[in-house]
């Protein structure tokens, strides 16, 4: 709330008034009303005169009548024009407006807007733009107009199916729906007639067919160039804002609640490609992101996380919470419950089930596919290309393992605690204490 009143403030609401607000919505609503009377009305085209020509008067407030957020949405050459949102301004020198600028439609928000035309921070932008808007209520603070701009999703459609999975011999990186439902599958490694109740051959989608979450028309692909995963997408779409609470509606998106303590960093350019993410679901809270969080389809419980910048192009389940993320968070397929992790730079292009928790990785976690129940682990840098199953726990592992297919392993998997090393002539073993005996015992990763 002191961000608010300190707005307030500069609009001329005295200290004592602001004591008296007690935060609430139809009292402030009263007092900016008051305050803001003697606004004068200009169009935008008026406003964009007066600021050419230096012939604003500094002190007073103008209500831009016919402010939207006007914007090209990301990834298309289509425009779209918001309902237009009056917005109050205040000059400050004949030329300038300050920055901040409220809006009598939502009260609580402190608007940082800019009369410019600068396409390269907000293409198709007509009547200048909105750089950072914060719901000072919720604790909202993000460096765009969330309310108002629109990012487009295309459809899944997924043509290839098969009834249990185990028809067809399908490759890694295979994309299959199940016959007579909406249930996507991926194929985790190359082995044949495997059905889909088989979670170390198959992982469930996070999303399923026929619903609107693909950042890209036609051909969505996942992971890497050299471990692509395609998911067709239908030449259909639909515009969602950042937060919506369902990805299929008709035509109108849901509303939204339980968002609040959220802020996301500013870009420095073209600010709402380098924004293009969606949440759909409730439960948004207390998440701090740097810049560059772009091409994300989230699901619902993204909580308690704190992320470094360039989180982008990744597909998250439900119950995303709790996770402290270094940079590059890229290019990921995660099923639900990734949760309590603490991750350095450079975690990309993996595939990830379901109860992904409790993990410590250092730097360089890439082109794995893990299974589900992935937990308390410490892996030290540069763990790649591996292969792992369902219920890989308390693996304490050194720097560089990398291209190891531990399907059929079973050491890894057991219920007690494992050190991994590296022989000098670059064999990989572990260490670990028998369940009968206390004396660490050594054996091949593999074995």
């Amino acid at each position: 709330m002191r961000t608010f009143n300190n707005y307030l403030r500069k609009i001329g609401i005295s200290d004592a008034e602001v004591a008296t607000l007690k935060n609430s919505e139809s009292e402030i609503q009263s007092q900016l009303n008051l305050k803001t009377a003697n606004a004068i009305s200009k169009t935008y085209a008026e406003l964009a005169i007066m600021i050419s020509n230096g012939t604003l008067v500094p002190g007073q407030h103008y209500l831009l009548t016919d402010y939207a957020s006007v914007h090209t949405i990301p990834g298309t050459v289509d425009t779209n024009t918001p309902t237009a949102e009056p917005i109050i301004v205040l000059a400050i020198a004949a030329n300038k407006l300050a920055p901040e600028a409220y809006s009598p439609s939502f009260p609580q928000d402190v608007i940082y807007y800019s009369p410019s035309n600068d396409q390269a921070i907000v293409p198709g932008c007509t009547k200048g733009f909105i750089y950072k808007r914060v719901d000072t209520q919720n604790s909202i603070d993000i460096g765009f107009d969330w309310r108002n701009v629109k990012f487009r999703r295309w459809q899944i459609s997924v043509t290839a199916e098969d009834a249990t999975g185990a028809v067809g011999n399908y490759t890694k990186g295979a994309v299959i729906k199940k016959t007579g439902t909406v249930e996507i599958y991926i194929k985790l490694n190359d082995a044949t007639a495997q059905l889909f109740t088989n979670i170390s051959a198959w992982k469930r989608f996070e999303w399923d067919d026929l619903q609107y979450v693909s950042p890209v028309a036609s051909a969505w692909y996942i992971l890497d160039s050299a471990y692509q995963v395609l998911i067709p997408c239908s030449a259909l779409y639909m515009d969602y804002t950042m937060f919506c609470t369902a990805p299929t509606v008709d035509g109108v998106q849901s509303s939204y609640s339980s968002i609040f303590i959220i802020k996301i960093a500013q870009n420095n350019s073209n600010i709402l490609t380098n924004c293009n993410s969606i949440f759909f679901g409730n439960n948004i809270t207390n998440n701090t992101i740097e810049s560059g969080f772009y091409s994300n389809t989230i699901g619902n419980i993204f909580t308690g996380n704190t992320i470094g910048s360039g989180f982008y192009s990744n597909t998250i389940g439900n119950s995303f919470s709790s996770n402290t993320i270094g940079n590059s968070f890229s290019s990921n397929t995660i099923g639900d419950s990734f949760s309590s992790n603490t991750i350095g730079d450079s975690f990309s292009s993996n595939i990830i089930g379901n109860s992904f928790s409790s993990n410590t990785l250092i730097h360089g976690f890439f082109s794995n596919t893990i299974g589900n129940s992935f937990s308390n682990n410490t892996i030290e840098n540069s763990f790649r290309f591996n292969t792992i199953g369902n219920n890989f726990k308390f693996n304490t592992i050194g720097a560089d393992f990398s291209s190891l297919n531990l399907s059929s392993a079973t050491l890894v998997y057991a219920a007690y605690p494992k050190w991994w090393f590296k022989t000098p002539d670059g064999t990989k073993k572990l260490y670990y204490f028998a369940n009968t005996s206390f004396a660490l015992t050594v054996a091949d990763v593999t074995a």
